[in-house]
C-alpha cells in the first residue's frame, strides 16, 4: 500500500485531536516522522499508509467496541475524513497551480508590454540620433562650404589687391612720364 507524508497539523485534523497530542505520540516513538524544509521552514511529517492510519486511530483514539458494526462505522468515518482531506489537499494544489499559472501569464504579459515599450523607446532614440547626425552633417557641410567660399574670396581679394597695386604703380609711372611718352588708353 502507498505511504503518505502528513504534516502534524493535518494528521491531527484527520484524527480529530490537537497537534500537541500527535507530538506526544511522536516522542513515544509510536509514529515515524521525517523532517522536511518547505518554504524555508523546517516541517515535521508523519509517514503512514491508510491502513497504518486506521490502525493508529483504532488503537489510540477509539473507545472499546462492543460489536463489529461500530468498528466498521469508525473505520469508514476515518476513511471518509482521509478521503475528504486528500480531495481538499488536491484541490488546493490545483488552485495553487492555477494561481501560479495566472501569475506567470500576467508577469509574461507585463514583461512583453514593457519590452515593447522599451523597444519603441529605443527605436525613437535611434531615429532621433539619426536626425541629429543628419543635421550635424548638414551643418558641417554648410560650414565647410562657408569656409571654402571665404577662402576663395580671400584669394580673389588678395589677387585683386595685387592687381590694384600693380595698376596703381603703372598709373603712377604714367603720371611721372612726360606727356609725349604717355600711352593713350
Amino acid at each position: 500500500m502507498q505511504t503518505r507524508d502528513y504534516k502534524v497539523a493535518d494528521l491531527a485534523t484527520i484524527l480529530g485531536v490537537a497537534p500537541k497530542t500527535i507530538y506526544k505520540y511522536i516522542e513515544k516513538g509510536e509514529l515515524i516522522t521525517i523532517q522536511c524544509i518547505e518554504k524555508g521552514r523546517k516541517v515535521t511529517k508523519v509517514t503512514l499508509t491508510k491502513d497504518d492510519l486506521l490502525e493508529f486511530k483504532e488503537k489510540y483514539f477509539s473507545l472499546p467496541l462492543e460489536n463489529e458494526s461500530n468498528h466498521q462505522v469508525n473505520e469508514s468515518n476515518c476513511e471518509e475524513i482521509l478521503t475528504s482531506y486528500e480531495v481538499v489537499n488536491e484541490s488546493k494544489q490545483d488552485k495553487t497551480i492555477e494561481i501560479i499559472d495566472k501569475i506567470t501569464n500576467f508577469t509574461l504579459q507585463v514583461t512583453n508590454q514593457h519590452n515593447n515599450q522599451l523597444k519603441e523607446y529605443i527605436d525613437r532614440v535611434i531615429e532621433s540620433e539619426k536626425q541629429v547626425k543628419l543635421l550635424e552633417d548638414i551643418e558641417k557641410r554648410k560650414e565647410n562650404e562657408y569656409l571654402r567660399q571665404i577662402s576663395e574670396y580671400k584669394t580673389k581679394f588678395a589677387s585683386l589687391e595685387k592687381e590694384n597695386t600693380e595698376l596703381k604703380q603703372q598709373l603712377e609711372q604714367e603720371r611721372n612720364k612726360p606727356f609725349w611718352k604717355k600711352k593713350v588708353l
